[in-house]
């Protein structure tokens, strides 16, 4: 995997790198939500693991549910597991303060990147408006581009109100 990104081949030694470019068991973020089911194959490799004596903080809540791995990301999930629906709305809570809280640094700087490319299902609805063409003539596809962002965010926010509900 991941052709070039590492000096080795070895799979200790990938993972000693990972290890050592974000700390490995002493990671220091600002705002890490953590979520680990009991039946992840990866528990001993998580802030979870029963080896491990990690605890948790508001800035990196540490979350066990009774799932296996990535199950806190399905909606449907939640449906069925009280524990998992109730990690979801737990995220849902944390991350409306984390935003709530949020004030831009004012020694931040801003860069220029280029554009998300994504490619849009034909199912998205696009921009009602006739795009204006200025520049380099590319705004017409970046207005739908964005059109396309709207909708997707706006369907995230409403399938998380609606387990959040």
């Amino acid at each position: 995997m991941f052709p070039g990104a590492f000096t080795s081949n070895t799979i200790s030694d990938r993972v000693a790198i990972t290890s050592d470019t974000y700390q490995g068991w002493s990671v220091s973020s600002n705002r890490l939500f953590v979520v680990t089911g009991s039946r992840d194959p990866w528990l001993y490799a998580t802030f979870s693991s029963p080896a491990q004596n990690i605890m948790s903080t508001d800035s990196r809540p540490i979350n066990m549910g009774d799932g296996f791995h990535c199950s806190d990301l399905s909606v449907q999930e939640g449906m069925y597991s009280p524990a998992i629906q109730e990690i979801q709305k737990r995220a849902v809570t944390t991350f409306a303060s984390w935003v709530g809280n949020f004030t831009p640094n004012a020694l931040a700087v801003v860069t220029t990147v280029a554009p998300i490319t994504m490619s849009t299902p034909t199912s998205l609805p696009q921009s009602s408006s006739t795009p204006t063409k200025k520049g380099n003539g590319k705004s017409g596809a970046i207005s739908n581009k964005l059109q396309g962002w709207k909708y997707l965010i706006a369907l995230s926010m409403a399938l998380t109100i609606q387990f959040v509900v």
